[in-house]
């Protein structure tokens, strides 16, 4: 391991066992933020980023939201990964734009699940003026059944490994 002082702050390199790759974290406590969680899960932080898109296991899947899942309890609390779990499972749609919303919004309830989380959570949550067009050309050739079929595989095998029947 090997740490260099930045005026009060460290910066740490070291070898990850949890994420299996070397990363550079800023140690502020020894825990990570949801940002970072999430970048070292393979997730773009930016909702923005994944905007127009439709739910794809390309952009989620069942080992990423496993990688999320013990990156929270690793570094927030046990109790904010089961909260994750249960929005995650109560989400109806999990494109990358519409999960990132959701789960920014439960750090912002102090990593406190309420059904309200969950709420209004469709593939119409995100309307940016600049990603309008995008959204609805990815829609127009999908049914509701598709969306859904989507969503259940990105979700099914994590929920099923904590013991969440589907």
């Amino acid at each position: 391991m090997r740490s260099t002082a930045v005026g009060t702050i460290y910066i740490e390199i070291k070898h990850n066992k949890f994420f299996d790759y070397n990363y550079e974290k800023v140690k502020i406590m020894n825990k990570l933020a949801i940002k970072e969680i999430l970048t070292l899960s393979g997730v773009d932080p930016e909702p923005s980023y994944y905007s127009g898109r439709p739910a794809t296991l390309s952009d989620l899947n069942s080992k990423i939201l496993d990688k999320i899942y013990r990156g929270i309890a690793e570094n927030i609390s046990k109790e904010a990964a089961d909260n994750y779990l249960q929005l995650v499972d109560e989400l109806e749609y999990l494109s990358a734009t519409a999960f990132l919303k959701m789960i920014y919004r439960l750090e912002q309830n102090e990593w406190k699940f309420d059904y309200s989380l969950a709420q209004n959570n469709s593939n119409t949550s995100y309307t940016s003026p600049g990603t309008t067009f995008g959204t609805f050309g990815s829609r127009l050739g999908q049914s509701n059944s598709c969306r859904n079929d989507v969503t259940i595989d990105i979700k099914r095998e994590f929920l099923r490994n904590h013991g969440i029947k589907i």
